[in-house]
């Protein structure tokens, strides 16, 4: 709009004797507009976000099989962006939009990420879209639709169901989704489904495969669980996004404090307040990388779980960690705008701290279910009749 704004003032010196709304050269009187004249319309958007119900609906006529689609967030639409039904021709609006379709029982359509509002800590980084779109109705699949352990649903466009209520479905074995996966404080996982006459089994593994999870089945339950291979593979590719936006701000070692607490500084102009930085987003990635599958399966599983990862013997953890200090030593207010001889009293007090820290049994991270990271250091602070004195050091990174 602003450019055809543009267009219309650099044209307003050339405009045609006699058109309407201009000025006469001989009277300097505007000529009255045409009446009969159709006043154009702007273009209108079709859909502003995507519909993962109308997705569902256009992806069963396009495959002929079940679809179970699962998106991490919203995905915007273009002008006059609408849904094909034809295969290739959404193969490639599906690489557009960053889609992910995977064929076997059915189609499982969904983003490879981790939604934003699990990941508080990162959330605040993007901004938010004043035109979201509206929270959709959370549905339930009605025990009308299950029959002999069949299930046939659709969800409306505008509707989504609650992964975490597929419990209540009446079927041989209960379905048992985590928490993690619930949808009860808005709409986390956007999840859309058209099938019919599909067995709860399959259906089960299709919303498990939607989520990055796994199905685990026991001789009385079903459980759809996290899988912490696919997690850390989506939570690097959310923390990448996070990496491109983050600031590099730094801290500062307050040696006056008790055990040398590490004080984070935000004071930087035009950075926002707040721990996550760069460098903060590099050690949370190398935690993850350090952490064992079933270790990320512990620290999220649930919002508020969390899981310890000893520093002991993990030189690739502990280089990652004196990265950090270093690295947020550099970005500093000192390290920015002080003198020599402040610059210099910086990196003596990290050093003293880094030197401080226990060889043998340095500490851990703990890493939790709303990506909150935290470091816990074991300092020696000199002895005293021939025994060591350790102290703690807790640093909140995230």
């Amino acid at each position: 709009m602003a450019s055809l704004l543009l267009l219309g003032q650099l044209a307003a010196p050339f405009a045609v004797q006699g058109a309407p709304g201009s000025a006469t050269p001989q009277t300097g009187q505007a000529a009255k507009p045409d009446q009969n004249r159709p006043v154009p319309k702007p273009p209108v958007l079709y859909k502003q976000y995507l519909d993962p119900s109308e997705l569902a609906a256009a992806m069963f006529k396009t495959y002929k099989e079940p679809v179970v689609v699962v998106l991490a967030n919203n995905i915007p639409l273009g002008l006059n962006e609408r849904l094909t039904t034809d295969p290739e021709e959404f193969g490639i609006q599906a690489r557009q939009w960053g889609l992910t379709i995977n064929r076997g029982t059915g189609a499982v359509i969904y983003q490879d990420l981790i939604p934003l509002r699990k990941a508080p800590v990162i959330e605040r980084l993007f901004r938010t879209d004043p035109k979201s779109p509206k929270p959709s109705k959370i549905v339930s699949i009605p025990d009308s639709a299950v029959k002999d352990d069949l299930i046939t649903f659709e969800t409306k466009p505008g509707e989504l169901i609650d992964i975490s209520k597929l419990g209540e479905l009446k079927t041989t074995k209960p379905l048992r989704p985590i928490s993690y996966f619930s949808n009860e404080s808005g709409a986390t996982y956007l999840c859309a489904v058209k099938v019919v006459n599909l067995n709860y089994i399959d259906f089960a593994r299709m919303i498990a495969k939607a989520v990055g999870g796994r199905m685990r089945t026991t001789p009385k339950e079903v459980f759809i669980e996290q899988d912490g291979i696919a997690f850390r593979s989506r939570a690097h590719k959310l923390l990448d996004a996070a990496y491109r936006k983050a600031p590099d701000l730094g801290g500062e070692v307050n040696m006056d404090s008790p055990g040398g607490e590490y004080v984070p500084t935000f004071q930087r102009r035009g950075t926002p307040s707040g721990p996550l930085t760069k460098s903060s987003i590099r050690l949370l990635n190398a935690t993850l990388n350090a952490m064992t599958s079933k270790d990320i399966e512990a620290a999220f599983s649930f919002t508020d779980s969390s899981a310890k990862v000893n520093l002991a013997g993990r030189y690739d953890l502990q280089s990652a960690v004196i990265a950090y200090f270093r690295s947020t030593l550099a970005a500093s207010n000192t390290a920015q705008t002080g003198n020599g001889q402040e610059k210099a009293q910086a990196e003596s007090k990290v050093n003293m701290m880094l030197a401080s820290i226990s060889r043998t049994n340095p500490g851990d991270l703990t890493v939790g279910g709303s990506f909150s990271l935290q470091l816990n250091l074991i300092t020696i602070n000199g002895s005293s009749n021939g025994r060591r004195q350790l102290g703690n050091m807790t640093v909140s990174i995230l």
